[in-house]
Parts: C-alpha cells; structure tokens; sequence
C-alpha cells in the first residue's frame, strides 16, 4: 500500500513539473520506484531472481535521487542569485 502511495506522490511532482528539465528526472525516479516495486513483490513471492532485478532498480532509484537532489541544488543557488 505504501509503494502506491509513493507513485501516487511522483506522479503529482511529474504533473507539476511538466515541461521543465526536472520532470525528466522526476520521470525516470517513478519509473524505477515502479520496476522496483513490481520486482520485490515478485521477491517476495519467492522468485529469486527477482531480488536481483529489485536491487538493479533501486540502485537507479539512488542514481535518480542524485540527479534530482543536484537540480534543486542549482535552481535555489540560481534563485538566490537573482535576488541579489
């Protein structure tokens, strides 16, 4: 119940996003908290292989964050910027 919350929220931050370089970013994190999700809960059926998957997504899911933790960073620094 709690994964679909999280899409739930991604999906809000796409829409809210949409047509900025960010949703880009905000669109691959979903898409992996998606593959990630369907593959643990293949894991966690008993399909070994499965958990493999599930950490090759959330490995993308880190790498997302990253990238989506740097745009933040420079959109407040360039915000701060122009006030000054």
């Amino acid at each position: 119940m709690g994964g679909l919350l999280i899409i739930s929220k991604l999906d809000e931050a796409v829409n809210l996003h949409k047509g900025k370089k960010m949703s880009n970013t905000v669109e691959q994190l979903k898409a992996a908290m998606e593959a990630f999700l369907a593959e643990d809960a293949k894991f966690a059926a008993g399909n070994n292989a499965a958990g493999t998957r599930a950490r090759k997504a959330l490995q993308e899911v880190g790498k997302a964050v990253k990238a989506r933790r740097n745009e933040i960073t420079e959109e407040k620094n360039a915000r701060k910027e122009a006030k000054a």
